[in-house]
């Protein structure tokens, strides 16, 4: 089980203002760029989902509805960094 790192929110990095109308991308100190704690290497938390894993919900009447997993990470709420 990993946690998601409240310092970034997740993200594992924080955007700088730069000069001239640009953005400076830092990791994150805290999780080591990873957006969390307990991700094994190469992984990162899905941007998508947030590491939750879960999509979208489908809704099949009044009282039935399926969460569908995520399309980015096939929810396991982690996607490989290797890519």
């Amino acid at each position: 089980m990993f946690t998601v790192c409240e310092s970034c929110e997740g993200k594992g990095y924080f955007l700088l203002k730069g000069l001239v109308n640009s953005n400076i991308k830092i990791d994150c100190s805290a999780c080591n760029g990873k957006g969390g704690f307990g991700i094994p290497d190469r992984k990162s938390i899905c941007p998508e989902c947030n590491g939750t894993g879960q999509g979208y919900v489908v809704v099949i009447d009044i009282d039935t509805t399926y969460e569908c997993p995520c399309d980015t990470c096939s929810g396991t709420g982690l996607v490989d960094t290797t890519k």
